[in-house]
């Protein structure tokens, strides 16, 4: 069976490697699906958040990395897919991905979201917040992989 992590990764963190591995382990095979089409404020565009999923995840079989447009549900569709993976990392998160699980439910009856709660040492840290910390000079060595560090490091230069 094939699931799919569907993110910004805007960037990949800690915590987001950790989904990645503890889902690669529930599934035959696990899509990471980078999002194109991201209205957040972004530190890397899509091209550099791509390329640096594909170099976090490396040669490991069970896991892929592809970018998507549009709709989550669509691309998860066109994948022959039904599960999406969701991390949480509280009671906030979970508001929102049970809402969001319910629409797209809603929209394809056939698509389950299962949500897999943070490790509690990844619990604090989400993608927003190493962006303002690194954009105001912070250390972030405790929440990214050094290989997404030593990536970020060069854009300050």
């Amino acid at each position: 069976m094939i699931a799919v992590y569907p993110g910004s990764f805007d960037p990949i963190t800690l915590g987001h490697e950790d989904i990645i591995m503890r889902a690669s382990m529930l599934f035959d095979h696990l899509v990471v699906a980078v999002a194109r089409d991201n209205s957040k404020n972004t530190l890397l565009s899509f091209e550099q958040r791509f390329e640096l999923v594909k170099s976090i995840i490396g040669d490991n079989k069970k896991v892929s990395v592809e970018s998507y447009e549009g709709l989550t549900i669509n691309f998860v569709s066109g994948l022959q897919s039904r599960i999406i993976i969701r991390g949480i990392r509280s009671q906030q998160d979970y508001d929102y991905e049970a809402e969001m699980s319910n629409i797209n439910f809603m929209m394809s009856n056939n698509i389950e979201t299962l949500l897999l709660s943070s490790s509690d040492k990844f619990r604090s840290i989400s993608s927003s917040r190493v962006r303002e910390i690194f954009t105001l000079g912070g250390n972030i060595t405790n929440f990214v992989s050094d290989k997404t560090y030593s990536y970020l490091k060069t854009l300050r230069k």
